[in-house]
């Protein structure tokens, strides 16, 4: 059985090898559990910060038009 990751064009090269020959049940899923555990909080951290500061914007151009100060 040939898997759709097979037809992965060449320019992925050995991260089409590595999806073909994945192995869900073994050590590869713990490793993509590594990586989503590693990316989970630098994401939310990201996330957070850029609400927090259209936030923080969002409250200073209601209390401060800068139109007029300018």
């Amino acid at each position: 059985m040939v898997s759709a990751a097979r037809h992965v064009p060449d320019a992925f090269g050995e991260l089409g090898d590595w999806f073909g020959e994945l192995d869900l049940d073994g050590d590869d899923m713990k490793g993509i559990a590594m990586l989503i555990l590693f990316l989970l909080p630098l994401l939310l951290s990201f996330g957070l910060a850029i609400f927090f500061t259209v936030l923080v914007m969002k409250a200073s151009d209601a209390k401060y038009d800068l139109n007029e100060m300018v």
